[in-house]
């Protein structure tokens, strides 16, 4: 017999009144959840239907790696669930120096891993997923429609023909521009749909081939286009490019697939109005048959090691990511990496009429969703950090090769440092 039987049967025999805790009345799971603001509303919902569980969801900024850290020290606090909008560092929290980040697969039926095709495979390490993607950051060419009608210039469908329109541009229209590169952009929207092997893992190496053909025609391309004034020295955030673009002076821009809601359109932004921009594949490398996109953020959610309900958390992000209606709400702001939620968030985007052909922008988002060249992975050190540097180097005045090659020596550095053996292939 249990102990709680035991006891009220002893209590009724000597007249004393009990409660037998029931299941209704025991403890409710209780999890931490650390997010960012716009995902917010997605976990808010999720706790809204399940009453059942105890959910604390937390906003949190940029710096995590610390603070996984003391609590590895402390051996407590860590979040049950966590969502990362540096999609890298899964490898870090996935190491053993971490331990954060737990195998994932057991946690998801067969079903919603293969309906992801191939847009989760950055979460796979060793043949395990460690992460899911919540959204992806693909990068497309935006174009204002109504400037290559005026100046009779024709979608580009390869970067030699990209070339071509931009010098033209710089020749007979001064002052117009085809993007910047003080940010992020020559990484994700340059060298990545190239295919330069920058960073990518294989095992425990790290291959980095800066001298490869794939490399150095990205390097060559922007400096020419640099030096004729057609792109940038600032970044994409800054007032210096913000101000010219708010006069109409972009032509196109390569860039993720928020940048139209996040950058393009608004106000405090390039503020370019409806009507305008129409998108493109990012154009074609020569000698590819393919239009290879990059990436540009892409956030993952991960589940703790020490979570004592991983199963909830991960019944959480499947509701994030997959729930159709959550996808098609207003709280669903980036672009779906998973493939059947993609299609309905696609037609709400075709229905806020900002675009010029709303038929196009769903087919160019969607295809090139299944286009993120894989010679980009996630590695055990902050790739990000060296990234921002190499933008910032060229704002600077640096020449993209001195700017490439000072990223380059980080990266070699930091691989080393991570325990990975430096290879060219």
């Amino acid at each position: 017999m249990k102990k709680s039987l035991v006891r009220a049967a002893v209590a009724f025999a000597l007249g004393i009144s009990v409660l037998i805790p029931t299941q209704s009345q025991a403890a409710k799971p209780s999890l931490l959840i650390w997010t960012d603001t716009v995902r917010h509303p997605g976990h808010t919902a999720f706790a809204k239907l399940h009453p059942e569980y105890t959910i604390s969801i937390q906003d949190q900024g940029p710096n995590l790696l610390p603070k996984i850290q003391l609590f590895n020290r402390v051996k407590k606090g860590w979040p049950d669930m966590y969502f990362e909008a540096a999609p890298n560092r899964v490898a870090i929290m996935q190491s053993v120096q971490f331990g954060y980040a737990a195998p994932l697969d057991k946690y998801f039926p067969a079903s919603y891993w293969k309906s992801f095709g191939t847009a989760n495979d950055w979460c796979k390490i060793n043949g395990h997923f460690y992460c899911v993607k919540n959204d992806l950051a693909h990068t497309v060419l935006y174009y204002d429609q109504k400037l290559f009608d005026q100046f009779g210039y024709k979608v580009p469908t390869t970067m030699d023909e990209f070339r071509t329109i931009a010098l033209d541009l710089a020749a007979k229209h001064p002052g117009y521009n085809v993007g910047s590169m003080g940010e992020g952009e020559i990484y994700q929207g340059w060298l990545w749909p190239s295919g330069c092997q920058m960073a990518q893992a294989a095992g425990n190496k790290v291959i980095s081939n800066p001298t490869d053909a794939k490399c150095t025609r990205a390097i060559k391309l922007v400096q020419e286009l640099l030096d004729a004034g057609v792109l940038l020295k600032s970044g994409s955030f800054s007032a210096d490019t913000q101000k010219p673009n708010q006069a109409g002076k972009m032509l196109m821009n390569i860039g993720p697939s928020w940048w139209g809601d996040y950058v393009i359109a608004p106000a405090g932004s390039f503020g370019v109005p409806a009507g305008h921009i129409n998108i493109a594949p990012t154009p074609k490398w020569a000698g590819e048959t393919k239009n290879w996109s990059g990436a540009w953020g892409g956030g993952v959610y991960m589940i703790s090691t020490h979570s004592k309900f991983p199963q909830i958390a991960a019944d959480m992000i499947k509701f994030n990511t997959s729930d159709p209606t959550f996808v098609t709400s207003a709280a669903m702001v980036t672009y779906p990496a998973y493939p059947p939620a993609a299609t309905l968030w696609l037609k709400n985007i075709a229905a806020k009429n900002y675009y010029v052909d709303a038929a196009n922008t769903s087919k160019v988002f969607y295809d090139s969703s299944l286009l993120i060249r894989g010679n980009v992975t996630p590695v055990r050190f902050d790739v990000d950090t060296y990234v921002s540097g190499m933008g910032a180097d060229i704002t600077a005045g640096k020449t993209v090769q001195a700017a490439f090659d000072g990223f380059i020596g980080k990266i070699a550095s930091a691989a080393t440092l991570s325990g990975y053996e430096v290879a060219t292939k």
